[in-house]
């Protein structure tokens, strides 16, 4: 009979408290990652550089540290990219919110020129689809992530999204729109604040012509001899609608000339919808004056919520989206929603949704 002391109970008791906790955190981690999910293990060190499948330009870090909203959108993925893993620690290929990106009235386009096949694979197209009439494509969207797109508050109500649509009427994927949030501080009866997130029902698949945007998150005006483009496929001098995807080239009109501009211009003619003149939140930019014409390159009915955007380091930057202006093609700058000063709210947003 091997009779114990009461030192070696307590010892041994502890043990088994130890063990019993490690199986626990055993459980935890694979109901939470992965036994059902496989994972590609792709044997690179914490802190070196990675790519996979799902992540390309990521960097290897403890599952802790990596961003929430990047762990929740892998969550759900058949193949969880391990760069190393125990029992006790995970290693994964991560990326920080967003920068997938960096791998790859209404209003129209006044004076454009016709995009090259997969020129801006991050734009999108917002519509109303019925059964009687088909789909009516309303506004554009920018992707910034694998379910959601940014586009302009205005454009409610959509129900379909177009992905992959460049050079022609008919897009290589359709999602249905899951949900469509505004920003809280936006008013129909104004033009302030005019941006929002729209919620896709399915991730969307990116190729080489479907590519998420960066969002540009500082908040001073571009340099004014930088050259900005403007895309969309609203109407043109010659029709309607364009059933090409057009872009055109503008420069940033610096925000205390724009709000001169404005301060006179509503003086002269009041509009309660922009009855705090220009703010902040908004960038203005305006193309160069037509040859022989009495009109400025513009964006224009159909454009809404579209791209204005910079290229930097070989990437596209989301600076603002298409919201308004004075006039199709007129001498006053357009006005966009600067996307700098509400990338806390999209971010929370697009985070809390994935939470729930």
């Amino acid at each position: 009979m091997c009779i114990l002391t009461l030192v070696e109970r307590k010892h041994l008791k502890n043990m088994v408290h130890v063990r019993l906790l490690v199986m626990m955190h055993i459980l935890i981690i694979y109901s939470t990652f992965g036994a059902v999910r496989r994972p590609i293990n792709i044997r690179v060190l914490e802190g070196n550089s990675c790519d996979t499948p799902q992540v390309i330009g990521g960097k290897c870090m403890n599952i802790s540290l990596c961003d929430p909203a990047f762990v929740h959108s892998i969550a759900y993925q058949e193949h969880t990219p391990v760069c190393q893993q125990n029992a006790f620690y995970r290693v994964i290929c991560c990326q920080p919110f967003l920068d997938f990106c960096e791998n790859s009235k209404q209003f129209q386009i006044m004076h454009g020129i016709e995009a090259e096949p997969g020129m801006f694979p991050h734009l999108a197209r917002l519509g109303l689809k019925s059964e009687e009439d088909g789909i009516a494509w309303t506004c554009s969207a920018n992707i910034i992530s694998e379910r959601f797109l940014l586009t302009a508050a205005h454009c409610n109500p959509v129900n379909i999204a177009g992905l992959g649509c460049a050079e022609s009427m008919q897009c290589d994927q359709q999602n249905t729109v899951k949900s469509f949030i505004s920003n809280p501080k936006y008013k129909t009866s104004f033009k302030y604040h005019d941006i929002a997130l729209v919620e896709l029902e399915q991730n969307i698949r990116f190729n080489k012509r479907v590519l998420p945007i960066c969002p540009y998150i500082s908040k001073t005006d571009l340099h004014e001899s930088e050259d900005l483009v403007i895309a969309g496929w609203g109407a043109t001098e010659s029709h309607f609608q364009s059933p090409r995807l057009m872009f055109a080239t503008v420069r940033t009109v610096l925000q205390n000339d724009c709000k001169d501009h404005y301060a006179s211009l509503l003086k002269a003619s009041p509009n309660k919808k922009l009855h705090q003149g220009i703010t902040d939140e908004m960038y203005c930019a305006q193309g160069a004056l037509v040859d022989n014409v009495t009109e400025y390159i513009d964006a224009c009915s159909g454009d809404s919520g579209g791209p204005l955007q910079t290229k930097q380091n070989n990437n596209l930057y989301l600076i603002g989206v298409i919201s308004t202006g004075f006039g199709c093609g007129s001498s006053s700058p357009g006005l966009y929603t600067r996307v700098a000063s509400y990338f806390g709210w999209i971010k929370e947003t697009v985070s809390a949704t994935r939470d729930n």
